[in-house]
């Protein structure tokens, strides 16, 4: 028993690494905020060098795709579900903040 769970962590680690090197490559993400954000999300795309797709309903082919949410706490429920649901498909799910700062290497402050 314990050696296919230590199987499956190491897959499972694998899968992770490949994503992650992948999610801060990309050239698009996608980020669910409350429609009182999206002008600052505007403005943080435009500081960097990737496009952002704000507020895609329709998405639903997760896996290996780049899904951020900002203002979180004023998300709908259908887009906390929506996070969750990307997640458990195969997207790379965090704060837009916390994406950032990993992919360019230190903290804005927005």
């Amino acid at each position: 028993m314990i050696e296919v769970e230590e199987s499956f962590k190491n897959t499972n680690s694998k899968k992770h690494s490949l994503l992650k090197s992948r999610a801060f490559t990309c050239d698009t993400i996608y980020v669910y905020c409350p429609d009182s954000c999206i002008e600052k999300v505007k403005e943080i795309e435009s500081a960097h060098n990737f496009s952002i797709v704000i507020n895609d309903r329709t998405v639903d082919a997760y896996k290996g795709k780049v899904i951020c949410h900002y203002g979180s706490s004023e998300l709908s429920a259908e887009d906390k579900e929506l996070l969750i649901r990307a997640l458990e498909y195969g997207g790379w799910v965090e704060s837009l903040v916390d994406y950032i700062e990993l992919r360019v290497g230190y903290t804005e402050v927005y």
